[in-house]
This record gives structure tokens, C-alpha cells and sequence, in this order.
């Protein structure tokens, strides 16, 4: 087996003569969109209907798809734009109240754990999506008792080695402080 191994050259491909299927990567779950223009004033027009919607909690694929323009570009108009990520946060923000109000108001210990489980959820987003905001804070703070002393040996002369086991001491006869 290992002779087999080396024999083997890393060049060839291993799946020749297999038939592959063509996969169309533009269609999803039987759909396709077709690219169209869109001026400025429509995509203005889109992006504002799309803050709301985003509040409401409607993903950008189903917003896109009202409109008849790809989700990715819709995106893509949203990576950046403050007002999706304040109509993103308004959205966190009111499904983490309504999740801790389901906890509160539980009747069973069913209900208690779906609350708890999607309290979880949206904690996780809302932590990754807005750290400054959810993120867990952490703060560093060095304090040393002595300003930083640093000492300067003299150039090979007067150095003593003395090696004991494994543990290498110098001794030096003259020591210059720098301050």
C-alpha cells in the first residue's frame, strides 16, 4: 500500500472521467433574478423603504425580493450605511426586551427555557453585531512602584563567569547606572 502511495503522482486528477453536474449558482430554490438598473433615485427609494423593514425584523433576501434586485446588493448598498445599523440595533434592542419580557412572564418550564434559549440568540447577535454596546468589557492597568531603572554592564572587562550545573551567573566588578 504505501509503495502505491509513493508511486502515486500529485499532478493528476484523481476524479478523471467522472461526469460532474453544471451547477447554476445564480439560481436559488427554483428562483432567479434577473439584473436590472437601478438609478440613484430608486436605490434612495429602496434604501429608505428598507430601514423600517429592517426593524421589523424582515431579512434583507426578502426586502431584495420585494423589490426585484439581488439580496447581495442590497447588502451591498448596507454594509456601511449607519441608518441600517441603527434600524439593526433598534431591532436587537426590542427582540431582547420581548425575550426577557417571555421569561418573565413564562407560565411553564417549557415556555422558561424557549425564552431563555432565544434570549441566548439574540444576545450572541447583539454582542457580535454591537460590541461596544453588548460586548463583554475588559480593561487593563499596569501600575509598577519604581520607574523603569536600567542598568548598563561594562564591556567584557572585569566579567567573571562561573557556571554552576546548568545555571550560568556573570558577576561584573563594575556596574554603570544610567539615570
Amino acid at each position: 500500500m504505501i509503495t502505491q502511495i509513493r508511486n502515486m503522482d500529485s499532478t493528476k486528477r484523481i476524479d478523471k472521467g467522472i461526469s460532474r453536474k453544471v451547477v447554476d449558482r445564480t439560481a436559488k430554490a427554483g428562483k432567479t433574478v434577473l439584473a436590472v438598473r437601478v438609478t440613484e433615485e430608486q436605490r434612495e427609494a429602496i434604501k429608505s423603504d428598507t430601514y423600517p423593514r429592517l426593524e421589523l425584523g424582515e431579512t434583507t433576501d426578502q426586502i431584495a425580493e420585494s423589490h426585484n434586485v439581488p439580496g447581495s446588493t442590497l447588502r451591498y448598498w448596507l454594509v456601511n450605511d449607519p441608518q441600517a445599523t441603527k434600524a439593526r440595533l433598534s431591532l436587537v434592542n426590542a427582540e431582547m426586551m420581548r425575550t426577557a419580557t417571555d421569561m418573565k412572564e413564562a407560565v411553564d418550564p417549557l415556555a422558561l427555557a424557549r425564552a431563555r434559549e432565544e434570549f441566548r440568540v439574540w444576545s450572541f447577535l447583539a454582542e457580535r453585531r454591537f460590541p461596544e454596546l453588548y460586548g463583554q468589557k475588559q480593561e487593563v492597568t499596569h501600575k509598577s512602584p519604581d520607574p523603569l531603572r536600567i542598568v548598563v554592564s561594562a564591556p567584557q572587562t572585569g566579567l567573571k563567569d562561573v557556571i554552576q550545573g546548568d545555571v550560568i551567573s556573570v558577576e561584573c566588578s563594575q556596574v554603570i547606572d544610567t539615570k
